[in-house]
């Protein structure tokens, strides 16, 4: 019987830092901070307070994204599908872990440039 881990296509980055993603929601996007947890070519995994619904497209970049970065950080946003998410009970109030994959694969992630 396999594994998640072994149906993984590429292989998982663990590190934490800070991002963004935004939403489409009637005809404007709405931006939301959120914390990654893993990161691959092909997707990551992020918490957030926020809900989201499996099927969803995102536009995720990193919280501290700058036009004036160099280098490989460069980048201004990667395009996913939230795959699946889930409730996540914590002593105050709810949050969600998201899992979503890239639309493409981004090659080395950018998101853990500058130190992360």
């Amino acid at each position: 019987m396999s594994t998640e881990y072994e149906r993984r296509e590429y292989d998982r980055l663990c590190a934490k830092t800070l991002i963004m993603y935004a939403k489409f929601i009637e005809n404007q996007f709405s931006f939301y901070g959120a914390k990654m947890h893993n990161c691959c070519a092909g997707g990551m995994y992020f918490e957030t307070d926020y809900p989201v619904r499996k099927g969803m497209i995102v536009s995720i970049r990193r919280a501290d994204y700058s036009a004036d970065c160099k280098g490989v950080s460069t980048y201004t946003e990667h395009r996913a599908e939230v795959k699946w998410y889930k409730a996540i009970r914590d002593a105050d109030k709810p949050y969600y872990g998201v899992g979503v994959k890239f639309s493409q694969p981004v090659g080395v992630p950018p998101f853990f440039q500058n130190g992360s």
